[in-house]
């Protein structure tokens, strides 16, 4: 396997364009707002509601014995997306440290624990980020 420590570019590639437009990109999107904290918040609500209601399908798929099948693939898909979503979504954004600035600026926005070095630490950790992977493991090794 050969190795190379530069990047392959298209040979029109302009860097100097390329700057300029990823900060046009910053200056569009601006800083996160309340809006962004309600978004959050709605994708955290969404998250729970899938996980809590699929292990409920799960337990009532389990104890009935017709067509049990349904509740139990449904059950095991809400789960499987509310995982993805804490961890995709969710952790990914707030481990990045994609919402400091706005506990800055609106310090009642978001719960004190959506903050970089905070997120699922503790006791937290069994309700933001139960996975295999430490948060801080994942801050260590992803925000190099």
């Amino acid at each position: 396997m050969i190795m190379s420590e530069t990047y392959v570019l298209d040979s029109g590639f302009d860097p100097d364009q390329f700057v300029a437009d990823i900060k046009e990109a910053k200056a569009a999107v601006g800083d996160a707002t309340e809006a962004d904290a309600r978004h959050l918040q709605g994708l955290v609500l969404t998250s729970q509601v899938l996980l809590y209601g699929g292990h409920s399908l799960l337990l009532l798929g389990a104890a009935l014995p017709s067509y049990s099948w349904v509740l139990l693939a449904t059950g095991a898909f809400m789960i499987s997306f509310a995982r993805c979503m804490k961890w995709t979504i969710i952790g990914h954004h707030v481990s990045h440290g994609g919402f400091d600035k706005l506990q800055k600026s609106h310090p009642n926005a978001l719960p004190s624990h959506y903050k970089r070095g905070v997120f699922a630490i503790g006791v937290r950790r069994f309700f933001d980020w139960m996975d295999w992977m430490l948060p801080q493991a994942w801050d260590v090794e992803h925000n190099k």
